[in-house]
């Protein structure tokens, strides 16, 4: 390979690698066939990372629950977490069954979510994300909820709708 060759193949950057692996060069090669290039030595592209919204403290959750537009609040912990206590209005979705169970969140709704720690939210705000959905956690799940002494709710104890009399 020249120098001449070499070093435009360095400007073009990896397009110009791509299309310089199939020149000739020097104008003798000129007759053989070009190497084909496969997909499989392609680069893959880079995932795009996710951003992340900053958690959202449970007294400020709260807030937001109980405001004119409260968010939907999605529980990932598994069901006996569940039925030991949630946040008041949570819907139990555990993390390990969220991939097949996203149409029953609302897309048009901001989601809250956590679980215990925060490890299993992680997981869920990632894939939420990846899905299209506006989510954002409660900064320290449910350790600092219970910590900060709000309210919880026992099954049984879900809110009623006026059409339930």
């Amino acid at each position: 390979m020249n120098t001449r060759f070499r070093s435009a193949r360095a400007a073009l950057g990896l397009a110009g690698v791509l299309m310089a692996a199939a020149m000739p060069a020097s104008a003798t090669e000129a007759a053989a066939p070009a190497p084909a290039l496969e997909a499989s030595s392609m680069p893959a592209a880079a995932p795009v990372p996710l951003v992340r919204q900053a958690p959202l403290a449970p007294v400020d959750a709260l807030a937001v629950i109980e405001g004119a537009s409260p968010p939907q609040v999605l529980d990932v912990r598994s069901a006996d977490e569940f039925a030991a206590g949630h946040v008041p209005g949570a819907v139990l979705i555990p993390h390990d069954e969220l991939a097949v169970r996203l149409a029953e969140l609302d897309k048009a709704r901001p989601v809250l979510v956590y679980c215990r720690s925060g490890r299993r939210s992680t997981i869920a705000e990632d894939l939420l994300a990846a899905e299209g959905f506006q989510v954002r956690q409660i900064d320290g799940s449910w350790l600092r909820w219970q910590e900060e002494k709000l309210p919880v709710q026992m099954p049984g104890s879900e809110p009623e709708t006026e059409d339930a009399e």
